[in-house]
């Protein structure tokens, strides 16, 4: 019989609040500019802090408009000439940047300092792996007494190492203090979620709906400030088989029966 087995890394890591970018080739792990040439223009989004002037709520009394994401770079130094621009993105929770890749050193060092220093974050790697119930029972002993897990993780690799196990599934997530990340890896299945009743014909029509089938994973860190532990709530949704096509007979009534063709789905869920 075979079982499978979650596998979870987790490092705890500074830096900015740098989430993605247009136009943008990571060429090196510690500079995600480096090499690109200084007048390229890139789009970079950053988790937007809330102490930024142009979303901090207004004072009842104050008769000061807000300033906008541009206005509060432009305080600092940055120019915005033509095809470059700031905008806070409230719905997404960021601060999109469109500019030189040479300005974006200083605008990086700007939301730094408005953040009041480097934002702590979260890299978690997630692997699922299929082995015989033998070798996950073992496995899973090297975690008592103390539910340390460095032996049964080392003991796990072992086992992919030797062919004796499999990794099925793997995904990653960086996650920021006060944010959901989410990462979803596998395709969708058309499938029917609902049907409605055709008085003309006297039949019933199905609605289809797109369902995703693979790994799906939510993240959301809190990190202590003394940066030595994390409460890590997370949910992860693994469709452990393939779906499977099958009939479903609806009766209709006065003897009459629908045939549709529906889709049997394998999941397992786990919150915390």
């Amino acid at each position: 019989m075979k079982c499978f087995i979650i596998l979870a890394t987790l490092w705890l890591c500074f830096g900015l609040g740098f989430v993605g970018g247009q136009g943008l080739e990571k060429k090196s792990d510690t500079d995600p500019f480096s090499e690109l040439p200084d007048t390229k223009l890139i789009t970079v989004e950053y988790k937007f802090p809330y102490s930024f002037g142009g979303d901090m709520p207004a004072e009842e009394d104050s008769e000061k408009p807000r300033k906008s994401a541009q206005d509060v770079l432009e305080s600092y130094g940055v120019s915005f000439p033509e095809g470059t621009s700031a905008d806070i993105d409230r719905v997404r929770g960021v601060l999109v940047v469109t500019h030189t890749v040479k300005v974006f050193e200083r605008i990086d060092e700007i939301i730094e300092s408005i953040l009041g220093g480097p934002q702590k974050q979260v890299f978690f790697e997630l692997r699922i792996l299929e082995m015989s119930r033998e070798e996950a029972e073992r496995v899973e002993e090297l975690t008592k007494p103390d539910f340390k897990h460095d032996k049964a993780f080392q003991a796990a690799m072992e086992l992919v190492e030797t062919g004796k196990a499999r990794i099925i599934a793997a995904t990653s997530v960086i996650g920021r203090f006060g944010q959901r990340s989410k990462s979803e890896t596998g395709e969708e299945v058309m499938t029917v979620e609902g049907f409605d009743w055709n008085e003309t014909t006297g039949l019933l029509v199905p609605r289809f709906s797109a369902r995703q089938c693979g790994l799906k994973l939510e993240l959301d860190p809190v990190i202590s400030g003394d940066d030595l532990s994390i409460d890590l709530s997370c949910a992860l949704e693994y469709h452990y088989r393939a779906p499977v096509s099958d009939v479903m007979k609806i009766s209709l009534g006065s003897g009459k029966e629908q045939e549709f063709a529906i889709h049997r789905f394998f999941v397992d869920r786990v919150e915390r």
